[in-house]
């Protein structure tokens, strides 16, 4: 059975050293290398200080978790959530 897999990639405004593009290429590679099946890509480009209702695409993702649409959460960093 395949492992479905969420990749949750967030930029921040403050800073241009990151982008959800790069994030996206690293997770996608490491999902390949694992033989996960990558059910959907949440991006968003937005502050970590900034409410969750500022951030829909975290709250799509949590509603889609909830819902168990995948088995895991992947993203770059622990701070990007």
């Amino acid at each position: 059975m395949t492992t479905k897999v969420a990749l949750y990639c967030r930029a921040s405004t403050s800073t241009k050293d990151q982008t959800t593009e790069n994030q996206v290429r690293e997770l996608k590679s490491y999902s390949e290398r694992m033989d996960y099946e990558i059910v959907k890509i949440y991006e968003a480009e937005v502050s970590g200080a900034k409410s969750r209702e500022s951030r829909p695409a975290y709250n799509e993702l949590c509603k889609n978790a909830f819902l168990k649409k995948f088995d895991i959460i992947i993203g770059w960093d622990i701070s990007r959530f």
